[in-house]
């Protein structure tokens, strides 16, 4: 699975070394989901709200991660 937990190239802000706390709760949340299997929360990872569309916007990042759950 080659894809990034958080992909949002669009917010990227280089002169800033501080993570975004939108990017760190999603990516707590998948990797939470991972060790706990539950599959199906990370399958319903559009119904996290606002940290979803940050995170990915568009989910071609995201979806090598499914075949493995």
């Amino acid at each position: 699975a080659s894809g990034n937990i958080v992909h949002n190239l669009s917010q990227i802000d280089w002169s800033n070394r501080e993570q975004y706390s939108w990017a760190k709760e999603f990516d707590t949340k998948i990797a939470g989901a991972i060790e706990e299997k539950d599959y199906q929360k990370i399958l319903d990872f559009q119904s996290w709200g606002n940290i979803s569309r940050l995170a990915q916007p568009s989910y071609d990042h995201l979806l090598p991660l499914f075949p493995l759950l």
